[in-house]
């Protein structure tokens, strides 16, 4: 027994339940029970047991012993109290309608009603407690015979719907991977979050020197800071269009990038910047649904992907992955080792130099309408938005 429980005659009930369960499996005797009761109540029943004023006959009843527990654990209230109590029940918002039911049963159980009131009771108050209105207006619609069980499975498959809806509100959600700004990085060059340097254990080329590279090496007088190559950059692009006259209207540079010096131990791959916004948006960017095949749960399933036809492979979020596989995943939310085990081997980047890390990588079997399976490698990222599929070009999408 939990003499901890913030709810005495709740535990009570439950201790009971589990003691009846004993003895039927246990084959106990009637002669027999008092003495396990006893046993299990622990020394605060001890005490509550020998502060009353029974006779051996009654001390040796199990039935009297435990309507003695339930008389001082659950003083008696008037059946019409319990009554007004319940019909001031509501569900709420973060609790599920399976759960609301439970509450609203245990209570039920103080009111005196008969087995058909008693579901005719919480069928009126899942109508009146329901925090979603369709749900509310499909159950006001019902016939009389419609029962309680009816309105559990209806009810279970609007909670179902209203996730769903959701998740794709929220994979609908407009974000940019380029809203978080960082400065050029003293030991790289390159634009990265803190802590997140890909020239952190390497070795400069230039002067032999740790945790930079040779591009903004200072010792071998080679490398300034960003700033000031950006700074000798504009001074010298103003020279030329000094000395270049009409010829500065020829095609102009949109945009470059210098390639951080790779270690040979990682696999370099380079996504787009991607604005991700609305999954109906059909300007800039191309969606695709995928059928995948999950090992945890049986059946075929859709993945939606947003094709970006300059990214070098495959991710697959976080947050979609612990949906897919929650089976592969650490108590911390995390891939487990044998799938995070390859992460280590690739190095993904974004076109603007940030670091994207990775947290795995797997092998998802994946078919496209009549094409025939085949496994598709995904590395598990942490950022917003979609999976994202790397195609050379549009016509894969024929």
């Amino acid at each position: 027994m939990d003499w901890t429980s913030d709810n005495l005659a709740e535990a009570f009930r439950l201790f009971e339940q589990r003691l009846q369960l004993f003895f039927k499996v246990k084959k106990v005797g009637e002669a027999d029970q008092v003495s396990h009761i006893l046993l299990q109540v622990g020394e605060e029943g001890l005490r509550r047991f020998n502060s009353w004023t029974l006779t051996e006959e009654e001390e040796a009843d199990p039935a009297i012993v435990l309507q003695k527990f339930k008389e001082q654990l659950e003083p008696a209230e008037n059946f019409r109290v319990s009554r007004l109590r319940l019909m001031g029940y509501r569900q709420r918002k973060d609790e599920s309608l399976d759960d609301f039911v439970n509450r609203a049963k245990l209570q039920a159980q103080k009111c005196d009603f008969s087995a058909d009131e008693i579901n005719e009771r919480l069928l009126e108050l899942i109508i009146a407690g329901t925090p979603d209105p369709d749900f509310q207006k499909s159950l006001l619609s019902k016939e009389k015979a419609f029962t309680l069980e009816d309105a559990l499975k209806l009810g279970r498959t609007y909670e179902a719907t209203a996730a769903h809806v959701k998740d794709l509100k929220d994979m609908q959600t407009s974000v940019s991977i380029e809203t978080i700004k960082y400065r050029d990085c003293n030991n790289c060059g390159t634009k990265h979050a803190p802590k997140k340097c890909p020239a952190f254990g390497s070795n400069c080329r230039a002067c032999g020197k740790a945790n930079h590279w040779a591009k903004v090496c200072r010792s071998s007088g080679r490398g300034s800071s960003p700033q000031q190559q950006q700074g000798r950059g504009t001074q010298r692009t103003r020279a030329r269009r000094q000395r270049g006259g009409n010829h500065n209207r020829r095609r102009r540079v949109h945009e470059f990038q210098t390639d951080p010096e790779p270690d040979d131990n990682f696999e370099m791959l380079t996504f787009n910047n991607v604005q991700i916004s609305s999954l109906k948006s059909t300007r800039d960017e191309a969606f695709v649904k995928l059928n995948v095949r999950l090992t945890s749960r049986p059946g075929i399933h859709k993945l939606v992907l947003k094709v970006d036809t300059g990214a070098q492979g495959n991710t697959l979020p976080l947050r979609i992955y612990s949906q897919m596989f929650p089976d592969q995943l650490t108590k911390d939310g995390l891939p487990t080792k044998n799938v995070a085990k390859a992460a280590h081997q690739v190095r993904l980047t974004a076109y603007n130099g940030t670091n994207i890390p990775c947290y795995g990588i797997i092998d998802v079997p994946c078919k496209f309408k009549d094409s025939g399976w085949e496994n598709t490698k995904f590395h598990i990222v942490d950022v917003p938005g979609p999976a994202i599929i790397g195609l050379p070009s549009c016509e894969s999408l024929k």
